[in-house]
């Protein structure tokens, strides 16, 4: 899948994440876009989660 981050597969799979889709949940969503054809779909879903995360940590405390 196109612009798609392998990192969600990471997050998925690290117990201190609480990320919203788990493991095997990524894994049928790649199969189903790859059977479908609705790529961008499921890259959009994922996107949207893992940038949830990266918006939470990434907080800029003024230190450069």
């Amino acid at each position: 899948m196109q612009n798609s981050n392998p990192k969600v597969l990471l997050n998925a799979s690290d117990p201190n994440v609480n990320f919203k889709y788990s493991v095997d949940d990524i894994i049928w969503k790649v199969r189903t876009a790859y059977a479908t054809g609705m790529y961008q779909l499921y890259v959009d879903c994922l996107h949207i989660e893992n940038n949830r995360l990266v918006s939470f940590f990434d907080v800029d405390n003024g230190e450069k």
